[in-house]
């Protein structure tokens, strides 16, 4: 099981920052293009309905403000096994998860 994160952080050598917000996240998942990175997490934020959420990080360092990948009627499920994931196909990124709305339960991606 993926422990819970208190905000993440990306590594490079001798540098770290922030891309997250500091809240209880998981499903951590990162996919590269050639000229940046997408990072999608399952967040949780007050308690309020799960989401998914993500940010892009270009190849010098500088993370974007986060984003609601998910529609505001996603219920993401919170197993690690069923956690997000993220791609790129040489042009666009597509991110996955196992979703449990009410209206239909299944896979959803945007």
């Amino acid at each position: 099981m993926l422990p819970a994160l208190l905000a993440f952080t990306f590594s490079a050598p001798g540098v770290e920052f922030q891309i997250g917000p500091d809240t209880t996240l998981d499903s951590l998942a990162i996919a590269a293009s050639s000229s940046n990175y997408l990072v999608v997490w399952r967040d949780t934020l007050d308690n309020a309905l799960p989401k998914i959420m993500g940010a892009t990080v270009s190849n010098t360092g500088v993370a974007s403000s986060a984003f609601q990948i998910s529609d505001p009627t996603a219920l993401p499920l919170a197993s690690p096994m069923q956690r997000a994931t993220v791609a790129f196909d040489g042009t666009n990124f597509l991110v996955v998860w196992a979703d449990n709305r009410t209206l239909g339960f299944g896979v959803r991606g945007a």
